[in-house]
């Protein structure tokens, strides 16, 4: 079975930056105070939080210690199914 690779991964449809700003304000920590924190600066966090500029690896890890989370929780909202409801398997001739 062929996969498509037309369609190139999107940083946007990851939506990292808004799992880094859910996850900054659960801290309750300001865009600054994190900045101060990870030596990042709070001009990237915020272009990272509105999506207008992926965000390294190395800088991801640096913010899964500061908000004390695992570097695969900014991607748990991507994974998420695209629809809830109910799914059946069909197997023929049942």
């Amino acid at each position: 079975m062929a996969t498509d690779t037309s369609r190139k991964p999107n940083f946007e449809d990851l939506k990292v930056g808004a799992q880094v700003k859910a996850f900054r304000k659960a801290k309750k920590y300001s865009l600054s105070e994190l900045a101060r924190i990870t030596s990042i600066s709070e001009a990237t966090l915020s272009r990272v939080e509105n999506e207008q500029t992926p965000v390294s690896a190395h800088n991801l890890y640096i913010l899964s210690q500061a908000l004390d989370v695992d570097i695969t929780a900014f991607f748990e909202a991507a994974a998420q199914p695209m629809r809830t409801g109910v799914r059946s398997i069909s197997r023929a001739g049942e």
